[in-house]
């Protein structure tokens, strides 16, 4: 709660400029939100926390120019990675400026282009008021894709579902999205598994051609099968004025489809948040499921589910 609290009042501070000038604003604020947590469960005293959130100000990176490529994963790990190890140097008298984060030539500044004063009344009553994973709340991903893919793709479900659209009627889907997502979605057409994680077309024909959106279906041959081929390039994006400049809560904004099939009939839907969201959560037997199809391979049948019970039921162990 605490690491996703810090790393989430920064990223109100500073996630817009950091999608606009090109970082990858999840590894950027995730490093201090992950040594803030850390520094917690070490028990560390006001000292030596100032210094982990100050060495993981200089751990902070990731570019965007590395999604669609397995970079893209490695920052995520390194910055969890990152946090640890800025809280445990923090604990053996490793030091940092106290003013990383907010000084002349701190995080915020090198980020975002713009100086801001030593953090104070702001933050005293915006530091959990409200926790920020309880409002506006987390997104549990259905899908291994990048989360600019979620809400287009529920969206085209939620249209295929009320009228029955398969992949023989679909003549085309065009997709709105604001210029933060589109920015993500580097590679809508696809030639390799990590490049498919942006692509909301191979999203759609997994889907439309009953494949089972698990990273173990994210391959070439999957990708250059004929039909999947043809969904893909029946995708389109474009930017959708209306969804820039929204909350930052909103992330990067609602998506809005339109499906024409061959016959002409035209349908349209809005997904303001994706499935998983608090707003529309993720059934829990749907949950497990997905737990079970990660975990199964690598822990075995009664690892799985004693993990998956430890986890469900973590507010009651000891």
């Amino acid at each position: 709660a605490i690491a996703t609290e810090v790393e989430c009042k920064l990223g109100r501070i500073c996630a817009r400029d950091l999608h606009r000038r090109g970082w990858h604003a999840s590894s950027v604020t995730g490093v201090v939100g992950a040594a803030a947590g850390a520094a917690w469960l070490l028990k560390l005293d006001f000292q030596h926390t100032c210094w982990a959130l100050g060495l993981a100000a200089s751990m902070a990176s990731g570019v965007r120019e590395n999604f669609g490529t397995a970079a893209k994963s490695v920052h995520i790990g390194k910055t969890a990675a990152d946090g640890v190890t800025a809280a445990l140097l923090a604990r053996e008298g490793f030091n940092a400026s106290l003013s990383a984060l907010d000084g002349k030539e701190g995080y915020l500044y090198e980020y975002t282009g713009e100086r801001f004063g030593p953090f104070g009344a702001e933050f005293a009553v915006t530091l959990g008021n409200d926790y920020d994973v309880c409002s506006p709340g987390f997104a549990i991903k259905q899908y291994p894709s990048c989360s600019s893919t979620h809400r287009a793709v529920d969206a085209f479900v939620d249209l295929a579902k009320e009228h029955g659209l398969t992949a023989a009627v679909l003549e085309r889907a065009e997709f709105g999205l604001s210029a933060s997502a589109l920015r993500e979605l580097v590679t809508p057409d696809p030639k390799t598994g990590d490049e498919s994680k942006f692509s909301i077309g191979f999203q759609v024909a997994l889907y439309l051609l009953g494949i089972d959106n698990m990273p173990a279906n994210y391959r070439e041959d999957v990708i250059f099968r004929p039909e999947v081929q043809q969904i893909i390039h029946s995708v389109s994006m474009y930017e959708e004025d209306k969804y820039n400049n929204l909350p930052v809560d909103m992330g990067v904004g609602p998506a809005f489809v339109r499906v024409t099939r061959k016959d002409g009939q035209v349908f349209t839907r809005e997904r303001i948040y994706p499935v998983g969201h608090l707003t529309d959560p993720i059934p829990d037997e749907a949950l497990r499921e997905k737990f079970r199809k990660c975990t199964l391979h690598i822990l075995g049948e009664e690892r799985t589910e004693a993990l998956y019970q430890a986890l469900v039921n973590l507010d009651q162990q000891a």
